[in-house]
C-alpha cells in the first residue's frame, strides 16, 4: 500500500521504482500532462538508458510532449502510429491479418474487389485512408489488426514488451477498450526472460466521450495502483467549487493552485424559452473575449457554425431509422451480423411485406431516400453520427475534411507533413509545378460547390486520392452523392474549423476537449427528452437521485473548460406542459446547485415559466 503521506507524483514515483501499473486518474485542469512530462524526466534521472513509449490523444499532444522533452530513446506517438510501428515489420503475418479480417468483415471491401495476396506485393501500407486496391490500410484499420495479431502471435507480444521498459498512455479513457486490454492480457504476461514492463495510465472516467473505449479498468486484475490527482492549475475556485466538485460523482475534489486561483470568477444558470443566436447572447450579456461557447447538441452547432444543411442531411432520417431498428428486432428473422450485404432497401422492403401493422409509426422512405441503397449497417441508427463524429464520418466528408486538412497545411507551409498525409513523393520538377498547380486551383474551387471541389479532386486524382471508402459508398449511395454536391463547400470548411479545430467561437465538448478559455458558454437543449443528452437529475444535490452517466461527463467536459468564467445556458421547451414541468424540476435543482443569486431568466421579464 503506498503511503498517504506521499504526493500523488511522488506516489507514481514509488510505482515506477518498484515496477508497479498504475493509473494517475486527475479532474480537469489537473496537470496530467505537466505529470506525465515530470514522470519521463524521472525515470531517465534514474535510468538514461530508459526505453520509453508516451502514447498521446492527438497529434497535437505529441507535439506538446516533444516540446517539453527529447530523448534518443523516447518515442512519442499517437496509439494508431504506436500500433502501426509494432506491426509494420511483420508483412507475411499483416497480409494473411489483412484477408482474414476483410473476411470476416471486420475490413470493408470494396465491390467486385477479388481480395488476394497479389494486391499486397510491395507490403501492408499505412496511409491516412483505406485502399485496398493500393495495399493500403488506415487507422481503423490498425485498431482491429493490432487486436487480432497480439492474440493470434504471442511472439509479436514479447518483442513489444522487450522493447519498452515504460509505456504510458494519455487520455487513457478515450483510448479503444481492445487495445488496452491486449496490453494487460497479451503484452504484460509473456515470458521475456525477467524483462519488466511498467504499464502508466493518465487520465479521467468523468471526460470520456467515445463508446467504443475502455470502460473500467480492472484494478486488481491488471495490479493498477490507482492515485488521486486534486489539483486544479486552469480554474479559478469559483469554477471549481461552483461547478467542477458539485456535478462529479466520485472521489476528487479539487483545489485551485494555478495562476487564476484567486480569479474572483462567477458561475451562472442562463434559462429562457427562446433558442437565440448565441453569438447575440453573448454580446447582450456580456460574455467578456476571449469566449467559447460549447453545445451539447450537434444541431445547435450546426445552425450557430454554419454547417446546418450538412447536418440536416444526415440527421433528417433519424427518427425512421430507429423504427426500422424496433421492426427489425419484432420480426427476429434478419440476422445482420451474418448479412452485412443488406441495403437499406432490402430490409425497408423485408419488414413492408412482413404482414406487420405499420398503421402507427409508418417508415417514411421519403425521409430515406439518400441512403436506401446504402448498407443498412453503414446507415447506422443515428445517422447524425456520420457527420458529427470524427470516428465514424460519412466517407465522402471524411475525404472532404482531409482535403481541408491538406489545404490547412498548405497555408501554413508545412510542406513535409502536406506529403505525407497526400502520400506524394516529388523527385522531379513537373511533378512539383503539377503539385503547385492542383492546389491552387483547388483553392479557387474552395468558394463554389461541394461538386466544385470534387471535380477538381478527379481533376487531379493522383494528387487528391479518395479511397475504397469513398469509392464503395459512391457506387453505393450516389444519389446521397449527387445531394451533398449541391451544397456550399462553405459548410465543409465550417464543419472543418468546428470538428477538427480549436479556433473560432464555436464547438462542442468532444472538440474542446483538453483545452481551456477565459470564458465558456455550455449550451444545453432540452427540446427533445426522448432523444439524446437527458438533464433530469443532472443538478440535482440528492446523490440517490443522480443518474445519465453520460449526459454527466458530457456536461462536465464543456464546463470544466473554463478557467475565469462559467455561463450554463438551459432552452426551455414549453410546448408541452409535461416538457414544462421537466424544464422546471431541472431549474428547481439549478438553484439548490449554483444558488438562488446565480441562476436567472433570460431576457429578464419572461415569464413563461
Amino acid at each position: 500500500m503506498v503511503s498517504k503521506e506521499l504526493s500523488p507524483i511522488e506516489q507514481v514515483f514509488a510505482c515506477i521504482d518498484n515496477n508497479r501499473h498504475f493509473l494517475l486518474h486527475g479532474g480537469a485542469g489537473s496537470g496530467k500532462t505537466h505529470s506525465l512530462v515530470e514522470i519521463i524526466q524521472y525515470k531517465y534521472t534514474k535510468d538514461p538508458n530508459a526505453r520509453i513509449a508516451c502514447i498521446t490523444y492527438t497529434n497535437a499532444a505529441v507535439d506538446v510532449v516533444n516540446e517539453r522533452y527529447q530523448n534518443d530513446n523516447l518515442s512519442v506517438s499517437t496509439i494508431h502510429n504506436f500500433l502501426w510501428n509494432q506491426l509494420k515489420n511483420y508483412q507475411k503475418e499483416l497480409v494473411d491479418s489483412v484477408i482474414h479480417l476483410a473476411n470476416s468483415g471486420k475490413i470493408s471491401v470494396p465491390a467486385g474487389l477479388e481480395l488476394t495476396r497479389s494486391l499486397f506485393e510491395d507490403g501492408v501500407k499505412y496511409g491516412q485512408y483505406l485502399s485496398l486496391r493500393n495495399g493500403q490500410v488506415s487507422h481503423d484499420e490498425v485498431i482491429y489488426l493490432a487486436d487480432y495479431m497480439y492474440q493470434k502471435h504471442p511472439l509479436l507480444a514479447r518483442v513489444t514488451k522487450s522493447q519498452y521498459d515504460l509505456i504510458l498512455i494519455d487520455e487513457y479513457q478515450d483510448t479503444h477498450k481492445e487495445i488496452v486490454s491486449r496490453l494487460f492480457e497479451s503484452i504484460i504476461p509473456v515470458d521475456t526472460a525477467n524483462h519488466s514492463l511498467t504499464i502508466g495510465l493518465f487520465g479521467d472516467h468523468m471526460q470520456k466521450i467515445y463508446e467504443t473505449s475502455v470502460d473500467d479498468l480492472r484494478y486488481d486484475e491488471w495490479a493498477i495502483t490507482r492515485i488521486t490527482k486534486p489539483d486544479n492549475y486552469r480554474s479559478c475556485q469559483a469554477i471549481i467549487d461552483g461547478f467542477n466538485n458539485k456535478i462529479r460523482h466520485d472521489d476528487i475534489l479539487q483545489n485551485a493552485v494555478g495562476q487564476h486561483k484567486d480569479y474572483l470568477g462567477t458561475v451562472r444558470f442562463v434559462y429562457s424559452t427562446s433558442r437565440y443566436d448565441m453569438k447575440q447572447f453573448m454580446e447582450d450579456f456580456d460574455v467578456q473575449k476571449p469566449r467559447k461557447a460549447l453545445y451539447l447538441t450537434h444541431r445547435l452547432l450546426a445552425r450557430n457554425a454554419g454547417y446546418q444543411e450538412l447536418y440536416d442531411t444526415y440527421d433528417t432520417p433519424g427518427w425512421t431509422m430507429q423504427e426500422v431498428a424496433r421492426r427489425l428486432k419484432e420480426l427476429k428473422v434478419l440476422d445482420l451480423q451474418k448479412n452485412q450485404e443488406y441495403t437499406l432497401r432490402e430490409v425497408v422492403n423485408l419488414i413492408n411485406s412482413s404482414g406487420i401493422d405499420l398503421s402507427e409509426a409508418s417508415i417514411d422512405e421519403e425521409k430515406l431516400s439518400l441512403f436506401l441503397d446504402m448498407k443498412y449497417l453503414d446507415v447506422g441508427h443515428l445517422s447524425k453520427r456520420l457527420v458529427t463524429d470524427k470516428e465514424n464520418l460519412c466517407p465522402f466528408l471524411e475525404f472532404l475534411l482531409r482535403i481541408e486538412g491538406v489545404v490547412d497545411l498548405y497555408k501554413d507551409n508545412k510542406i513535409p507533413k502536406m506529403m505525407e498525409v497526400l502520400g506524394l513523393e516529388i523527385k522531379s520538377h513537373v511533378q512539383r509545378k503539377a503539385l503547385k498547380q492542383g492546389l491552387d486551383t483547388l483553392a479557387l474551387a474552395r468558394r463554389g460547390t461541394i461538386s466544385d471541389v470534387i471535380d477538381t479532386c478527379e481533376r487531379y486524382s493522383n494528387i487528391f486520392v479518395k479511397g475504397d471508402r469513398y469509392t464503395e459508398r459512391a457506387t453505393q449511395a450516389s444519389r446521397l452523392l449527387s445531394h451533398l454536391k449541391s451544397i456550399s463547400y462553405s459548410e465543409v470548411i465550417n464543419l472543418y474549423e468546428s470538428l477538427l479545430k480549436d479556433d473560432g467561437e464555436f464547438g462542442t465538448q468532444h472538440s474542446s476537449k483538453g483545452n481551456a478559455y477565459d470564458n465558456v458558454v455550455a449550451v444545453m437543449d432540452n427540446g427533445n427528452w426522448w432523444q439524446g443528452s437527458n438533464y433530469e437529475n443532472i443538478f440535482t444535490t440528492d446523490d440517490s437521485k443522480r443518474s445519465d452517466i453520460k449526459t454527466r461527463r458530457l456536461v462536465y467536459t464543456a464546463g470544466s473548460r473554463a478557467i475565469k468564467n462559467l455561463v450554463i445556458f438551459f432552452y426551455v421547451d414549453v410546448t408541452a406542459e409535461w416538457k414544462r414541468q421537466k424544464a422546471l424540476s431541472v431549474i428547481e435543482d439549478a438553484k439548490a446547485f449554483f444558488g438562488k443569486d446565480n441562476v436567472s431568466v433570460y431576457p429578464t421579464g419572461d415569464s413563461v415559466l
